[in-house]
């Protein structure tokens, strides 16, 4: 492994149709600013549909020092338990998790700010984000009216100081 420190930022964004929530891409960018601010090198580990870093199978995990995992319920289990022993050389992290089981059964950090687990409850990361978002929801069943939909509202966030957070509902 290099000797120089370079950061892996991970979480449920990082894993196809594992659920990723606003609160997550909110947190990621929180820690990816304070490690920007620390002037740490780091990279994103995204899978579809997001695009903003890098596929996590693409990565060496001897390029990298330490993993931060972001947000979200974790548990010792799949693909959990398969990122841990892929990067076991890394320094592990965790950061806003609401940790499922007890700590003294599990828990392969050497550093952890949970949101929750059976030591502290602590507020979502998220909610200390200077930057405003707007949450949109789009209760269209056809495809051409949600792409329709999201057209008006992309013109209307370039001109505006808001960032879109875009969440789909389906009617059934």
């Amino acid at each position: 492994m290099s000797t120089a420190r370079r950061v892996l930022v991970v979480g449920w964004f990082s894993y196809e149709l594992h659920g990723a929530t606003a609160g997550d891409l909110i947190s990621r960018d929180q820690v990816c600013e304070w490690l920007a601010q620390s002037g740490v090198e780091y990279a994103v580990a995204v899978a579809p549909p997001f695009t903003d870093g890098v596929p996590l199978d693409s990565l060496d995990p001897a390029n990298f020092s330490d993993v931060v995992f972001v947000c979200g319920p974790f548990g010792n289990g799949e693909p959990v338990t398969g990122l841990i022993d892929r990067f076991r050389r890394c320094k592990m992290h965790g950061v806003n998790l609401s940790m499922l089981q007890p700590l003294s059964d599990w828990n392969p950090f050497s550093n952890l700010i949970e949101r929750d687990s059976t030591r502290a409850s602590r507020p979502d990361l998220s909610f200390l984000s200077h930057v405003p978002a707007v949450q949109l929801w789009e209760l269209f069943s056809s495809t051409r009216r949600r792409s329709t939909a999201r057209e008006v509202c992309t013109r209307w966030f370039t001109r505006s100081s808001k960032r879109p957070l875009w969440t789909l509902t389906l009617r059934r």
